[in-house]
């Protein structure tokens, strides 16, 4: 029995199956790293770490206690670089622009970077120390201005003020070891501090106050002069006349006068000329004299 036999074109399919088929090279992967986008924003902030240490070491600069200056900062900006109050204070210390000025530095924006906000801050700080002789008075001042300070006596009475004064001190008594509200204390601090300034609020007056609407008075009406119509004229087109009535009353009284009163008496001029003798010096000279000379 013959074998069966198979189509061409089933044999040429079934050699292209079996044929190995041709492996292409395949490049190796890179990978490339993609750089995070850039954006306008600040800088992020320092760590605490390397902040911490730059403040230490201005400190000792400026041989203020770090202490009291750590305490400062965590109630003016909790080690924000970047922050800025309502008020426009700025940076770690929170320096008023117009503070900054006195000491060099003219533009708000140098204040956001830590070296010359903690240099600014702290050289203002320790001016105020070398004034007023105590750290409340001087911390006080720092926040509130020395204006206040010197009209309150000493003491600033400001509801932010005190609990400012209270968050700072005992912050700083605490590192030192000291009790707050003992005699210790007031010898570190100048000032006896009480649980009260940590909850003071502004004080509400109970005075009934005016209107606050300033208003301008208005101007007085100018006093000008009218006079008074005298009743005895009349407007005429020309010039005013008498009015009739009196006219003819004022006609009737110069008839009456006229004759009940006697006319005066003539002045005789002849009786009152006097004889003027001629002065001397008109008189012709003798007849005697005048042919002398003459001759």
């Amino acid at each position: 029995m013959s074998a069966p036999t198979i189509p061409l074109f089933h044999r040429i399919m079934a050699i292209i199956i079996l044929l190995p088929l041709p492996t292409a090279a395949i490049e190796p992967t890179v990978s490339i790293p993609i750089a995070p986008p850039t954006t306008d924003s600040a800088p992020a902030p320092i760590t605490s770490t390397p902040l911490k240490t730059m403040v230490d070491q201005t400190a000792l600069t400026h041989g203020l206690d770090r202490d009291l200056i750590h305490a400062l900062i965590r109630a003016e900006s909790a080690y924000n670089p970047q922050a800025v109050s309502p008020a426009g204070a700025v940076g770690l210390m929170q320096v008023m622009p117009a503070t900054a000025a006195d000491y060099g530095v003219n533009h708000a924006a140098a204040l956001l970077e830590p070296k010359t906000n903690l240099n600014t801050g702290m050289r203002h700080f320790k001016r105020l120390l070398n004034k007023y002789g105590n750290i409340a008075a001087a911390v006080m001042a720092y926040n509130a201005g020395e204006g206040a300070l010197e009209r309150g006596g000493g003491v600033v009475n400001y509801a932010e003020t005190q609990r400012y004064t209270h968050q700072v001190l005992t912050a700083y008594l605490k590192s030192k070891g000291i009790a707050p509200y003992s005699p210790e204390a007031r010898a570190a601090t100048g000032i006896d501090l009480n649980p009260k300034m940590a909850t003071a609020q502004p004080t509400i007056s109970t005075r009934k106050h005016s209107n606050p609407i300033i208003r301008t008075p208005e101007p007085e009406p100018l006093e000008t002069y009218t006079p008074k119509p005298d009743l005895r004229w009349q407007a005429t087109f020309k010039q005013p006349e008498l009015k009739p009535e009196l006219k003819a009353q004022l006609e009737a009284q110069n008839r009456h006068l006229l004759t009940t009163v006697k006319p005066p008496p003539a002045l005789n001029v002849s009786s009152m000329r006097i004889q003027i003798p001629t002065p001397q010096y008109l008189k012709p000279p003798p007849r005697a004299q005048f042919t002398n000379r003459m001759r």
